[in-house]
C-alpha cells in the first residue's frame, strides 16, 4: 500500500502533515482558533507536486456553536486559486437586510447592495499570492460575515473534495480526498 504525505495548511502556513492511503484519502484532526472572528482557508497539498493544492474558506467565530445567532454568512466559489492578474473569485453573502449596502473591507475596499432576500455576490481580482481575509459588514444592520481566499502557485483549478465538520467540544475534523488521476 502506497502512502503519500499530505500537508495541511491554515492560510499560507503549514500546520500539519498526514499520510494518505493508496486512493489519496486522508483524515486530519485540527483545532481551529476561536479567539477572534475571522475566516481562514484550510487547504491541503502534496509537497513537491505542482498544482496539487485545494481547500475551502472556513468562518471562525468565538461565539459559534450552541446559541449562535449569527445569520450573516459569506461563501466563495474558489477559496484556493492560482494567483496572478486576471483571476477572479466570487464571494457570495446572505443573511443581510433587504437592499442594504454591504461594505467589503480588509482584503479589498468595495461595497455592493444586497437583494430583497439580503443576498449578494461580489467579484474580487486575486492579483498575487498569499492569504486574503475579507470582512463583509451590513451598513444598516451591522451584521458581519467573513471569507478568506488564498492565492498560491500550487493551486489547481480541478475538483478537490474537502469536508469540514466543526465540533464545539473539541478539535475540528478535516477530511479530504486528492484526486491523483486529475493532477498533472
Amino acid at each position: 500500500m502506497t502512502q503519500t504525505v499530505v500537508s495541511i495548511s491554515r492560510g499560507a502556513t503549514d500546520i500539519d502533515s498526514v499520510g494518505s492511503d493508496a486512493n489519496g484519502t486522508y483524515l486530519a484532526s485540527i483545532t481551529a482558533p476561536t479567539t477572534t472572528a475571522t475566516a481562514n482557508v484550510y487547504s491541503s497539498y502534496i509537497p513537491g507536486v505542482t498544482a496539487s493544492r485545494g481547500g475551502q474558506s472556513v468562518e471562525q467565530r468565538a461565539d459559534a456553536g450552541s446559541g449562535d445567532y449569527n445569520i450573516a454568512r459569506a461563501f466563495d466559489d474558489r477559496a484556493v486559486s492560482a494567483s496572478g492578474s486576471g483571476v477572479y473569485i466570487t464571494v457570495n453573502g446572505e443573511g443581510f437586510k433587504s437592499h442594504e449596502t454591504v461594505a467589503l473591507s480588509d482584503c479589498a475596499t468595495s461595497s455592493t447592495t444586497a437583494d430583497s432576500n439580503g443576498a449578494f455576490s461580489i467579484y474580487l481580482n486575486l492579483a498575487s499570492t498569499g492569504a486574503y481575509h475579507c470582512t463583509l459588514t451590513g451598513v444598516t444592520s451591522g451584521r458581519v460575515a467573513y471569507a478568506s481566499l488564498l492565492g498560491d502557485s500550487q493551486a489547481v483549478d480541478l475538483p478537490t473534495q474537502q469536508q469540514h465538520s466543526p465540533r464545539p467540544d473539541g478539535p475540528d475534523r478535516l477530511r479530504g480526498h486528492h484526486q491523483p488521476s486529475l493532477i498533472a
